[in-house]
């Protein structure tokens, strides 16, 4: 995938992944705040797979429905609900950082 190895067992949240957000991307009547709740945690979890298969900067994701993440050194704190931290380790339209909390400023990351 992208040129480089996966482990079968990462295609199936990795396709729900991109499932619930291309949705978003594609601006219709649904919206992302509408996803399965279990759908919503498999693609965060694949995102934050990729990212740090890629080397994203060292952070720990906190959502507001208690799941965490640590990638790397853990050198930042993220905190927002599973919608918006999706968003913005996809590379949409939270890239500002609305509707994030963070210990600092928030790195530029690579393409999942």
């Amino acid at each position: 995938m992208g040129g480089r190895e996966l482990p079968a067992t990462s295609i199936v949240g990795l396709r729900i992944a991109e499932v619930v957000v291309h949705h978003h991307d594609l601006e219709t009547a649904w919206t992302i705040e509408e996803a399965d709740p279990d759908s919503l945690l498999n693609a965060v979890e694949a995102v934050v797979r990729a990212l740090r298969a890629k080397g994203a900067p060292g952070m720990t994701l906190v959502t507001e429905e208690r799941d965490e993440w640590v990638i790397g050194d853990d050198a930042l704190r993220v905190e927002s609900d599973r919608e918006n931290l999706l968003q913005w380790l996809a590379g949409r339209n939270t890239q500002d950082g609305d509707h994030l909390d963070s210990s600092g400023p928030l790195p530029t990351l690579p393409s999942w």
